[in-house]
């Protein structure tokens, strides 16, 4: 027997969640349900050689998450959802894919990872094996960009202030000296950062940040507020950025204004956290190798 697919795994990851449960407890619990014989539980995955029942039960704990059946309480710890319960009464016994495409997270995440993934219709055995390669890869960043969006949520209320600082700075907006600081906490007439372009802070860029559910849109007036609040400040250039998303009206607003105003959602947002690595950092490195033609050459 070999290791099964990762689908295998999560109707025993999902039924034994009702508390809070460590994944490496839940694979161990996998690897009994499933019958895995000590000779299977050392199987490796082929190129990161990571341990496959293991692997396997982190990304049906991954996609489990995607679909909201299955939420992370702290690190290394989930637990079952009350969407995730009310699956689980209605006596299922496998949970699959097609299983988690009746929920509209999990679909929302499917359709951003085919975006990625597969630019043209091509069937997976016309790809070559570095494309392949190549859409694991994205697939990947895709469910790090879900999970960005959703540990932000579950920080305290300063934090995403202090993340968009840091970001913005990653970026090379905080000028030559590379002063930026979040103001949240002392109240700053509605602005919660500023960026200085010099080192005389004569030109300075201020920032807006919405940490919003995604539901839950930037509206017009919020945006007029910012907007009043850089004449205060006697700017004309600023950065609006939230979790979610803005209101059509929140997008008219700027374009009435006079205001260089630059706005940054939740999805911009987090492929700009994986870029400028900010609050995520690189976990493996996959080594391709090709012919040195030059060495084989006359």
């Amino acid at each position: 027997m070999t290791v099964p697919t990762f689908e295998s795994f999560m109707y025993p990851v999902l039924k034994n969640s009702t508390s809070e449960v460590r994944v490496t407890e839940l694979a161990e619990v996998c690897a009994k349900e499933l019958n895995l014989t000590e000779e299977d539980k050392q199987e490796r995955t082929r190129k990161l050689r990571q341990v496959k029942y293991i692997d396997r039960t982190w990304w049906s704990v991954t996609y489990l998450s995607q679909a909201k059946i299955l939420k992370r309480v702290r690190r290394g710890y989930y637990k079952i959802t009350e969407r995730g319960q009310e699956l689980l009464n209605t006596g299922i016994t496998k949970i699959d894919t097609n299983v988690l495409e009746q929920y509209k997270e999990y679909n929302d995440f499917k359709n951003r990872t085919s975006s990625t993934t597969r630019k043209s219709k091509e069937k997976d055995e016309d790809l070559t094996a570095e494309e392949k390669i190549q859409n694991s890869v994205n697939e990947i960043e895709e469910l790090v960009k879900s999970e960005i969006l959703e540990r932000i949520q579950q920080q305290d209320p300063y934090f995403f202030e202090t993340l968009v600082v840091d970001l913005l700075k990653s970026m090379g907006y905080a000028g030559t000296d590379n002063f930026a600081q979040s103001t949240k906490k002392s109240g700053d007439g509605g602005i919660d950062g500023l960026l200085n372009q010099d080192k005389l802070g004569l030109d300075v860029v201020y920032v807006q940040a919405k940490r919003y559910k995604e539901d839950n849109l930037v509206q017009g007036k919020e945006m007029r507020d910012f907007v009043g609040s850089l004449d205060v400040k006697g700017s004309g250039k600023g950065i609006f950025i939230t979790t979610s998303d803005f209101a059509s009206n929140a997008l008219e607003t700027i374009k009435s204004s006079s205001k260089k105003i630059i706005t940054v959602n939740g999805i911009q947002l987090a492929d700009l956290m994986l870029e400028h690595n900010v609050g995520v950092k690189d976990e493996k490195v996959l080594r391709l190798k090709r012919i040195d033609e030059d060495y084989f050459s006359e």
